[in-house]
């Protein structure tokens, strides 16, 4: 065993008082006696939560009914007992058998696919909580996927039409500011999803930040058949290998159809994308100056710049200062942004 011991244990919370406990005993049992050179087996332990189904049982009886048993009211979406016609208990209680309230994932594979339940599964709550499941959430995964193959066949679709006009390159030019904006979103997302995946197994994080680059993608249409538009079109496949791997491998092979020479690569043997600190530095974002509500500047500011820094630089602008004159600050609000593309704002109550 090397000095670290495992990497990551996985495992329920009921295994807690099981191979969990055995396994440090006997681990700090061979260290004091057999010079084992740790004394903890693992460095991390990740205790995934419970998945929960949703239960039906009879008001009289409290019994479990099985899915025969009950009726819903279509008008109102109301569960009843078939038997009685009374309304039934409702609760979300851990899969079972004799609960009745399991789903057969071999069904789920056959009308979704494989890589939409694992995506449901892993976005629908961080590994550590309780996962309440429900199919409705199958079909925004699925759709979701569903525009990524769009990104690419759009794209693909741009290159074929630069290919028959133009001779003079692969990929048509972006103007610099927008293929600095986009760069900056694919190097935020790069390292968001890699701390995500790597440090805090929040992969319901993670695909968030992918969710955010795909919908940024798709507001770039006219970028189609960029080069900038290919290497984010990469990076988002290549992150999405480890979380929906059937569909990447397959978007990965369209991305190359104009590359003989990478026709047969696989996603999987890619290497990770890394993040570049100069690319992240240089990101900047508007922020909108009202005094009183009315807005009386506009900056553009680094992206990390913080709440104090602005009011400073808003105060030193002339239309700013001339407004504020003979005025006393009262409170100073600052609304960051919460969607890329949209400006912040910074208001002065006087």
């Amino acid at each position: 065993m090397t000095n670290g011991g495992v990497d990551i244990y996985i495992g329920g919370i009921e295994h807690a008082i099981l191979h969990l406990l055995y396994s440090r005993f006997v681990t700090k049992f061979l260290a004091d006696h057999h010079d084992v050179p740790t004394s903890e087996p693992f460095k991390q332990l990740l205790a995934q939560g419970m998945v929960l189904g949703r239960t039906y049982k009879s008001p009289s009886t409290l019994r479990f009914l099985k899915p025969d048993e009950i009726t819903v009211d279509k008008a109102d979406g109301t569960v009843r007992e078939a038997a009685t016609n009374d309304v039934v208990v409702t609760a979300w209680e851990k899969m079972s058998k004799s609960k009745y309230n399991g789903v057969d994932p071999q069904d789920i594979c056959r009308q979704y696919g494989a890589d939409v339940a694992r995506l449901l599964v892993l976005f629908k709550a961080p590994p550590s909580h309780e996962l309440e499941w429900d199919e409705a959430d199958l079909l925004g995964q699925s759709r979701w996927l569903l525009r990524i193959w769009g990104l690419v066949v759009e794209h693909n679709h741009a290159l074929a039409a630069a290919a028959t006009t133009s001779q003079q390159g692969r990929y048509s030019q972006t103007g610099d500011e927008e293929a600095l904006a986009l760069r900056v979103a694919v190097h935020t997302a790069i390292k968001k999803v890699t701390e995500a995946l790597h440090e805090t197994q929040s992969f319901n994080v993670a695909i968030a930040e992918l969710m955010k680059l795909s919908n940024r993608l798709g507001g770039l249409a006219h970028l189609h058949g960029s080069k900038d538009f290919a290497d984010a079109l990469h990076a988002l496949v290549v992150m999405l290998a480890p979380l929906a791997p059937h569909n990447a491998s397959e978007l990965f092979a369209a991305l190359q159809v104009d590359q003989p020479t990478l026709t047969n690569a696989d996603v999987h043997d890619q290497p990770w994308p890394t993040h570049d600190d100069a690319v992240l530095a240089s990101a900047q974002i508007q922020v909108v100056v009202q005094i009183r509500g009315k807005t009386r500047e506009t900056l553009v500011v680094p992206a990390d710049a913080d709440a104090a820094t602005l009011e400073a630089l808003a105060l030193q602008q002339p239309n700013v200062a001339k407004h504020m004159e003979g005025h006393t600050i009262r409170k100073v609000i600052f609304v960051p942004s919460k969607k890329p593309g949209q400006h912040s704002l910074l208001n002065f109550v006087i």
